[in-house]
């Protein structure tokens, strides 16, 4: 009977080094992935310039977007989705960052894929054509 309670003991010994060992390296890795995911991040993030939605000068969402999508899908293909997303977000100035956010409201930012939030921000961040500007290319269009 004493065998076996030591017996038993000594193997609950052994389960709870294994456990401790297993989680002390999962911990280890999820840090190290993490840390390398934001070294990414940072990375790309200062490869990017800030986004300002200034039409006026030519300063769309369209424009900016194609000038940086390659860093965001190629360079950054080893983020996910969720993170692409905070990256693309990041680089907004404060006052299309605001619009964006509530444009999409009840909605929060991190909830749409990369795909979504693009297609968001151009539409928002395009350009913007007059109702007299409209017609005016509709007349063009008519007599030519």
């Amino acid at each position: 009977m004493k065998q076996q309670q030591l017996l038993l003991q000594q193997q609950q010994e052994f389960m709870n080094t294994v456990l401790n060992n297993t989680s002390t390296s999962l911990s280890k890795t999820t840090t190290t992935v993490r840390s390398t995911s934001e070294k990414l991040m940072d990375t790309l993030s200062n490869s990017i310039s800030t986004f300002i939605y200034d039409p006026e000068n030519g300063l769309i969402f369209n424009e900016w977007y194609d000038r940086y999508e390659d860093v965001l899908i190629i360079d950054g293909k080893d983020l996910d989705d969720a993170s692409k997303v905070r990256l693309l977000l990041r680089k907004l100035d404060e006052s299309a960052h605001n619009r964006y956010s509530n444009y999409i409201l009840p909605k929060k930012p991190r909830d749409n894929s990369l795909e979504i939030t693009t297609k968001t921000l151009k539409e928002i961040f395009g350009w913007k054509i007059s109702l007299f500007s409209t017609r005016f290319q509709c007349l063009n269009a008519a007599t030519n």
